[in-house]
């Protein structure tokens, strides 16, 4: 008579292999050749792209909302959080698919703008004319302009206050005690502090 340990087990403990994630006890996502795979209960639900966002997020979608997985299980297999997986369901709910492919934002790698308005105020401060009205003939707020021409080099100026020489009395503003002031110190006195 054979015993139990002279035969292998039928079901020995299977082991997944690094490409293959399971989403629960139903779904796996397994990743390969370039391609990702969803499969719920062997059966695949989507392929696509392993750079396709647009494709995984609606992957992400899917199961949640047929009731495969929830958020919080499709979230950990996509390496996003579930806060992501509610913005795809939403996204999705009120634009459809192509609502899933747009970024929120400005585009990386794009200029805010365009050169020839960078040209137009580096004229128009080269000329002389007063932030306010450059911000007038572009259209914009001043604090925009402000902001342009820090971006282009230019600093605004400090202010310099104007000194007063305190010598000879020919100047009709400057009064007649520091006439005579700067008239009686001798020559050899210390400066007055």
């Amino acid at each position: 008579m054979a015993r139990p340990d002279d035969h292998p087990a039928l079901f020995p403990q299977a082991v997944h292999p690094p490409d293959l994630i399971q989403i629960n006890a139903r779904g796996l996502l397994q990743t390969g050749d370039g391609h990702h795979v969803v499969s719920v209960s062997g059966i695949v639900m989507a392929q696509y792209a392993v750079g396709d966002r647009m494709s995984e997020a609606y992957a992400m979608v899917s199961l949640v909302e047929q009731g495969h997985a929830d958020q919080n299980d499709v979230a950990r297999a996509f390496a996003r959080s579930p806060r992501t997986a509610r913005r795809y369901q939403v996204h999705f709910a009120t634009g459809g698919l192509p609502a899933l492919a747009q970024t929120v934002g400005y585009p990386k790698g794009r200029r805010r703008l365009p050169e020839s308005r960078d040209r137009l105020v580096n004229r128009l401060k080269s000329a002389g004319r007063s932030n306010c009205d450059i911000s007038r003939r572009c259209g914009v707020s001043e604090n925009a302009i402000r902001k342009q021409l820090k971006r282009l080099g230019w600093r605004e100026k400090t202010p310099e206050q104007a000194t007063l020489p305190l010598t000879g009395g020919s100047h009709p503003n400057l009064s007649a005690f520091t006439t005579a002031l700067v008239e009686n110190v001798p020559a050899s006195a210390p400066p007055v502090a």
